[in-house]
């Protein structure tokens, strides 16, 4: 089973997927009597053939599963019955790593190093966006109030897309091969998890949002100095130094 491909349906469901090919679908509604999840296969499908399923997505707004596997197909399921609706064959000329939505927009990652944009309307190819990454693209995400897409690769790059013109708004280089991407739009900041277990953080805020903390955070570092003796302004300089480490992250 692999952990990376489940993803829950409606709360009461979760997807998954494995290498053999075949997707299940779960029931995990809680039981009554004994207060925990009672877990239930409610559906289960060899969808992929010899062929490796190693990405999945569910959209809860249309009730669908998007599958990828590792001859570069894409196939799409209803949910929970697993009908199949369409297939995208040779999607990819290698193995479809992750794959993401943005309304009507599906967006693929390969190991043959590229990203398509797909119409799901009527399951055609938009854009590639391709020549930047030099390794496998191992993850994907999208930045939805900026309108940008997010990239990870095996070759140490996190790459932010303005999808629509296929083009790059700004590259980060690291010496780690990355392997999943997290989005928080709370605190406008990128994890990147590593193969080696780092994670990297990078801050989106604007130079605006930046000053008002660093304002902010200085007034707070005066009064702790002032009430909190040699400790405290310690504690006051590492809160400082850590804003200016997040500060050099930031775009």
């Amino acid at each position: 089973l692999l952990n990376k491909n489940g993803a829950v349906v409606d709360g009461s469901s979760i997807v998954s997927a494995d290498y053999d090919g075949t997707i299940c679908i779960w029931d995990i509604t809680p039981c009554r009597k004994f207060k925990k999840p009672f877990i239930k296969q409610i559906a289960r499908l060899k969808t992929h053939g010899d062929s490796e399923i190693i990405s999945l997505l569910y959209n809860e707004f249309n009730q669908m599963i998007y599958s990828g596997d590792n001859s570069g197909d894409i196939k799409v399921w209803t949910a929970p019955k697993l009908e199949p609706v369409y297939t995208i064959r040779n999607a990819h000329s290698a193995g479809i790593t992750c794959l993401t939505l943005d309304v009507n927009f599906l967006f693929s990652g390969s190991e043959d190093k590229s990203i398509k944009v797909w119409n799901t309307r009527n399951n055609s190819l938009i854009k590639t966006l391709n020549s930047v990454h030099t390794n496998y693209i191992t993850a994907i995400t999208m930045l939805v109030k900026d309108n940008l897409l997010v990239s990870t690769g095996r070759d140490g790059r996190i790459v932010l897309w303005n999808y629509t013109k296929a083009t790059v708004v700004k590259e980060y280089k690291y010496n780690y091969e990355f392997t999943s991407i997290l989005h928080s739009e709370y605190t406008k900041d990128i994890f990147a998890g590593t193969s080696t277990g780092v994670i990297v953080m990078i801050s989106l805020k604007t130079a605006k949002e930046l000053e008002n903390e660093r304002v902010m955070l200085s007034k707070s570092i005066k009064n702790t100095k002032r009430k909190g003796g040699l400790k405290a302004a310690s504690d006051a300089k590492k809160l400082m130094h850590e804003f200016h480490r997040q500060q050099t992250f930031s775009f």
